[in-house]
C-alpha cells in the first residue's frame, strides 16, 4: 500500500495549512479539493466521527480557552463540509475551548476528502501529539485495520511506530472493560496491563495492583507465585476462557492481519467458535475469496 496521507498531515500539527492544502490538492490532481479558508457559525460545526480521541481534560480545554480569550485562535480548524454542516478533521480540542471561549464564529479551512483521510489525519494528529489514552489508541489502530484492511506493518511504517508497539496495543482490547477503564483513568501503566492480557485472574490482579500500588516488576514477581495474591479458585463463568491465553490471542491476531477484519476466537472445554466481522459486502466478497483461495 502506497500512502502518503499520513505524512502530509504533519503540516496539520505544523500549522502549514497552506502547505498542507497544496499537497492535498496535488495528490488529487487539483481538483476543487479545497475551498480554502472561512469563517464560519461555530454552531455549524460538529465534532469527527471518526475522532480517537474519547476523554478531554476540562483544565487543558480551560487553559486553551482562556488562551483563545486573550490572542485569538491562531491555528484555524480544518473541517470538511457534510451536507449542512461542517465535520472536524483536525482540531476538535481547539473546537471545544473555541466554544467555551464564547466564540460564535471560528476560523476554518475547508477541505474534500474521504473517510479513509478523514480517519488516518484524525489519527495522526492525536497520535503524534500523545494525547491518546493506550486503549483509545488501540481502538483507532482496529479501525483503520477493520475499515481499511491496513495491516500491523503498514501501521508501523506509516505512523513511525515498532510493530511490537502496534501488537502490544491491539492486544489490550481483549481486556476486560473494567482494565480498559483503569487503563483510561490512569490507574494501571500498559506495562501492567500487557501482563494481565490472557489471564482469567485478570480482574482481582487489577484491583489488587490499585489498592497495593504494585510495580510492574512486583506484579511478574508475584505472579511467579499466585498464592500470595489469594486469588479465588474459580473466575466467573470458567466454562468459557474470557480472558484468552498468549498463543491464542497471537493467532486471533495473525488471522485478524492477514484478513483485514476483525476476528474473535472463542474457546470452551467443548470447542469453540471463530467469529469474523465485516462492515459491508465488498469486505464480505473479499473474505470469501480469501477463503476459497
Amino acid at each position: 500500500m502506497k500512502n502518503k496521507t499520513l505524512g502530509k498531515g504533519l503540516s496539520i500539527l505544523l500549522g502549514e495549512h497552506e502547505e498542507f492544502l497544496k499537497n492535498i490538492t496535488e495528490k488529487k490532481g487539483g481538483n476543487n479539493n479545497s475551498t480554502g479558508e472561512n469563517i464560519i457559525d461555530i454552531e455549524l460545526i460538529r465534532p469527527g466521527k471518526f475522532q480517537p480521541r474519547k476523554h478531554f481534560s476540562e483544565e487543558s480545554l480551560q487553559e486553551l480557552a482562556q488562551s483563545i480569550k486573550s490572542k485569538g485562535l491562531i491555528q484555524p480548524v480544518i473541517v470538511r463540509k457534510i451536507e449542512d454542516y461542517y465535520e472536524i478533521i483536525a482540531g476538535e480540542r481547539r473546537f471545544r475551548a473555541s466554544k467555551i471561549a464564547g466564540l460564535t464564529k471560528l476560523h476554518v479551512v475547508i477541505i474534500n476528502i474521504t473517510d479513509k483521510e478523514a480517519l488516518e489525519f484524525a489519527l495522526l494528529e492525536n497520535i503524534q501529539r500523545e494525547n491518546l489514552s493506550p486503549i483509545e489508541e488501540a481502538e483507532a489502530y482496529q479501525q483503520l485495520v477493520e475499515k481499511f484492511a491496513y495491516t500491523q506493518e503498514q501501521l508501523a511504517n506509516e505512523l513511525g511506530k515498532s510493530r511490537s508497539h502496534i501488537t502490544n496495543l491491539l492486544r489490550l482490547l481483549n481486556l476486560p472493560d473494567k482494565i480498559k477503564g483503569y487503563l483510561d483513568k490512569g490507574q494501571l501503566t500498559v506495562g501492567h496491563a500487557k501482563i494481565l492480557v490472557g489471564n482469567i485472574h485478570a480482574e482481582e490482579i487489577a484491583d489488587n495492583i490499585i489498592e497495593k500500588k504494585l510495580s510492574v516488576r512486583e506484579v511478574e514477581s508475584l505472579l511467579k507465585n499466585p498464592n500470595k495474591l489469594k486469588l479465588s479458585q474459580q473466575p466467573a463463568n470458567s466454562n468459557i476462557t474470557t480472558n484468552k491465553d498468549d498463543e491464542l490471542i497471537t493467532i486471533q491476531n495473525s488471522l485478524a492481519e492477514h484478513l483485514g477484519m476483525k476476528v474473535n476466537i472463542e474457546n470452551a472445554q467443548n470447542g469453540g467458535k471463530v467469529t469474523i466481522h465485516f462492515n459491508n459486502l465488498e469486505q464480505f466478497d473479499r473474505l470469501i475469496q480469501k477463503i476459497t483461495g
